[in-house]
């Protein structure tokens, strides 16, 4: 174990024991999970078996989208998974885990990255979703086909859009290129799919990474929108947090992220992006 999940361990046990209303208030989490290698399928199901054990419920996304409406709902610990970037992975893992626990999710998919060519997915990994990252085993990053996407719609999974070339939009300031990006993808993943697209997830996710008229654009065309900032969900309104978990780390981590641990870090920056809606 290495030092920080000791810190947290301990950090952990002492909000347990002599502050523990921070672990019985009631929540409303999301996850992100992007790709899962076949060889950690076990270990994210330890982590879903460990959840549950410790009462927390896996809702589906049409009970996340209601408890957002109806915050004085949500009772208890309640927790959404989500997909994002469209990873061949996330389907194996749906039918392998997911299904076995009638778990359902929202998958977030690049336009670019659900329509990429074999030749051309090396190229697209390195320079969209792992720029300036070496040493990747291109190999196990296989896309998500239009089938199998499909047949998640046809299982009461979601489908959301995740920009239409996973580009940072906060390094974006042309309203026409903001637009091609979340506006535009998502009316082609529609079209593509005979589905109604009423979700976005930002890429990359953190603070840094949204600008306030890439918010400006999205709350205008879905109903929700995702980021990677940490929090708990308990209020109306369209920015989602999400927390960022390693399924093989220790399960006292992974509990104490959960439980808002590190809300504070992140709930001024969360304020802000609220505000922006």
């Amino acid at each position: 174990m290495n030092i920080k999940n000791k810190i947290t361990n301990i950090s952990y046990t002492l909000l347990k024991n002599y502050y523990g209303k921070i672990f019985n208030k009631d929540q409303l989490r999301v996850i992100t999970i992007h790709n899962i290698d076949e060889k950690d399928f076990l270990d994210f199901e330890r982590l879903i078996l460990d959840l549950k054990k410790y009462e927390w419920k896996f809702i589906t996304p049409n009970e996340f989208f209601l408890l957002k409406k109806e915050t004085d709902k949500i009772i208890g610990k309640n927790i959404l998974i989500t997909f994002d970037d469209g990873y061949q992975s996330q389907y194996d893992f749906t039918k392998l885990i997911l299904d076995k626990y009638n778990i359902k999710a929202i998958f977030f998919v690049i336009n670019e990255f659900l329509s990429i060519k074999n030749e051309d997915k090396k190229n697209f990994l390195q320079n969209k979703l792992f720029p300036g990252i070496k040493n990747i085993n291109f190999s196990k990053f296989n896309n998500i086909k239009i089938e199998q996407i499909k047949t998640l719609l046809s299982e009461d999974h979601i489908i959301g859009c995740h920009t239409k070339s996973h580009a940072r939009l906060s390094n974006i300031q042309d309203e026409s290129r903001l637009k091609e990006e979340i506006v535009y993808a998502a009316d082609h993943l529609e079209n593509k799919l005979n589905y109604k697209v009423n979700n976005f997830a930002y890429t990359f996710g953190d603070f840094k990474s949204i600008n306030h008229l890439s918010i400006k654009l999205a709350s205008k065309r879905f109903d929700y929108i995702y980021s990677g900032v940490r929090g708990n969900n308990i209020s109306n309104n369209q920015i989602v947090a999400r927390e960022a978990i390693n399924y093989f780390s220790d399960l006292n981590l992974n509990h104490a992220i959960l439980n808002g641990i590190y809300d504070f870090i992140y709930k001024s920056n969360l304020k802000k992006l609220k505000s922006w809606v």
